[in-house]
This record gives structure tokens, C-alpha cells and sequence, in this order.
């Protein structure tokens, strides 16, 4: 269970939750503003298919982000994983985890020198998703006994909202329809529709983002000689 702080951290997270912004967006925001982080992503994985996943709005966050999608491997993926917090450097001679080491080697061409914090979001103890955090190199740190408590908390306030899906994560819609439409080309699962979309977007050296687009805007289709 949440401990007895947690309504003193609740009130911490909601009075910098900005209302112009979706709730998952907002918690995201307020929980990198509270930890003093440079960017962060907070992301719920209930399946392999259903990951919702909210960004602040720096460049650098969103593609290290698309890469542990793409990828299928970071910082976050494994905290969620193996229910613990997970830290990682992306200097280009720091020794990363074997499990990590394909995102470290990929994620160290978008930022050269840069610390990762991920944590689990956790109910009653359950990792539901992650809260990842970062920061260039030569700041402090985040320490994760900070990031701990702050992400279970707003793993609580998620999950207690009454907000539709739609509304606490908008950019999703796409992301169905796009998975979608693969499935009725392809004539395949929701799993391997999303793989598909991950393998294309990894040949083309581009973003699980822009793929998602190509589909949508029908510049590209799968299962006939017109896919690209």
C-alpha cells in the first residue's frame, strides 16, 4: 500500500498540475518539475499492445522515449520488468546493463552525456508502468528514494481518476487506429500489427511516430505492392 505520506504528496503533485493539459501529461509534468528532473516520461504498460504513455514536450525525452518503444528494451521497459528502479548514463564510455545495452548504444547518438532514472509505478506494491527521468550529466542526480514514493503516488491518482482514457491519453487514438489498420491488411493479432509497425520504423532508422502517421495518412500500407 501507499504509506501515510502520501496525501502531503498527492497535494504536492496536484498543485502543479497544469489544467490546460491532460491528467497523464500533467502528472508527468509535475513529477520532472517536482524531482528538479530535465524531462521524464510516465507510462502504463497493461499489455504489450496497450502502452499509454504521456511526455513533457522536449525533443530529446520524445525520441528516447520512441526508442525504448521501437526497440522493445530501456531504462523504463525494465524497472516495469523487474519492479525496481533502474539508472542508467548515456556517456558513450560509461558501462551500461547487458539488458540495456542496445537502447544505450542508440539512445547515445540523440544525447551524448546524459543521466536516466526509471522507477515502476506501482499499486500495492504491483509495477503497473514506469516513471523514467532525465538529466544531462553534470547535475545532480535523482535520487530514486525521491522518485519512488512521487511515482507510486501518481500511479494513485491515474488510476483513481474518473477522467475517460481518451481524455488522460489522447495521443492513443492514433496509435489504435494505426495498429488497426495493419490488422486488417495483414489479417493478423493486435501483437504482431504493433511488431510490425516497431520493425518498420526501426529499417527506416525513423520514429514509431512518424510510422504511425505514414499509415494513417495512407502514404504507406502493408500487404500489397504499395507499402513503402
Amino acid at each position: 500500500m501507499v504509506d501515510a505520506l502520501q496525501p502531503g504528496r498527492v497535494a504536492r503533485l496536484l498543485a502543479r498540475l497544469d489544467p490546460g493539459l491532460p491528467l497523464a501529461s500533467g502528472l508527468c509534468s509535475a513529477c520532472v518539475e517536482v524531482l528538479g528532473a530535465q524531462g521524464g516520461a510516465l507510462t502504463l504498460l497493461p499489455t504489450g499492445v496497450e502502452r499509454l504513455s504521456a511526455s513533457t514536450s522536449d525533443a530529446v525525452t520524445r525520441r528516447l522515449e520512441d526508442l525504448q518503444e521501437v526497440l522493445g528494451e530501456g531504462p523504463g521497459r525494465l524497472a516495469y520488468v523487474e519492479n525496481r528502479p533502474v539508472a542508467l548514463s548515456l556517456s558513450r564510455d560509461a558501462e551500461e546493463p547487458p539488458a540495456l545495452s542496445l537502447f544505450a548504444s542508440a539512445a547515445a547518438g540523440v544525447r551524448a552525456s546524459a543521466g536516466v532514472v526509471a522507477v515502476p509505478l506501482r499499486l500495492d506494491r504491483r509495477p503497473l508502468g514506469s516513471l523514467t527521468l532525465y538529466q544531462e550529466a553534470g547535475r545532480a542526480p535523482i535520487p530514486t528514494d525521491d522518485a519512488q514514493p512521487l511515482a507510486d503516488t501518481a500511479c494513485a491518482v491515474l488510476l483513481g481518476s474518473r477522467a475517460p482514457l481518451e481524455q488522460q491519453w489522447p495521443d492513443q487514438t492514433r496509435r489504435h487506429r494505426a495498429i488497426g489498420m495493419v490488422i486488417a491488411q495483414l489479417r493478423v493479432g493486435p501483437d504482431d500489427a504493433l511488431a510490425v509497425l516497431r520493425g518498420r520504423a526501426l529499417s527506416r532508422a525513423s520514429t514509431l511516430a512518424a510510422v504511425i502517421d505514414d499509415v494513417l495518412e495512407r502514404r504507406l500500407s502493408f500487404g500489397s505492392a504499395r507499402a513503402s
